[in-house]
């Protein structure tokens, strides 16, 4: 990291990862900085990609997807780009993550119920292999980017 980032910055940031709607306003007040001078420490991170992004957290609940799915998943590595190509474009498809281990990928993927999970496993198995399953039980934490303020003192 080659940007020089102050104590406002990191609580910014911290601040951000928890609560990404924040108004510049209220960014401002708790880090005691005007709105303005907030959106320009934002777009100073923003421009070097240490704010690489804001997102949209959808509620499970609201489009009736009672279960969540952990799915390992052995893939070839001659598939690995038609695999990735076709998580993609699954929309029951929260994250896909190349690990290592004896499985080759890692899935978070949302369903109706056990039943829909079931077909979705067995697609898997015909197309690619072997595959791993766990049902989530509850988020303990949400998904975020993960970091402590006093990480980033110590690249500064």
């Amino acid at each position: 990291m080659s940007l020089k980032l102050d104590e406002a910055d990191l609580l910014i940031i911290a601040l951000l990862r928890d609560e990404a709607r924040l108004s510049l306003r209220d960014l401002g007040c708790r880090v005691n900085l005007s709105a303005p001078a907030v959106s320009a420490r934002l777009k100073r991170l923003e421009d070097a990609k240490i704010i690489e992004g804001y997102r949209a957290v959808i509620s499970f609940d609201k489009f009736a997807l009672s279960l969540e799915a952990v799915i390992s998943v052995k893939v070839l590595p001659a598939d690995f780009e038609r695999f990735v190509d076709e998580m993609k474009a699954l929309p029951c498809v929260s994250s896909c993550l190349k690990v290592t281990g004896d499985f080759s990928y890692m899935l978070t993927a949302g369903f109706t119920g056990v039943k829909e999970l079931n077909h979705f496993v067995e697609r898997l198995n015909a197309k690619y292999g072997m595959t791993k399953t766990s049902i989530v039980l509850n988020k303990e934490i949400a998904p975020r980017s993960p970091f402590t303020l006093d990480d980033l003192k110590a690249e500064n």
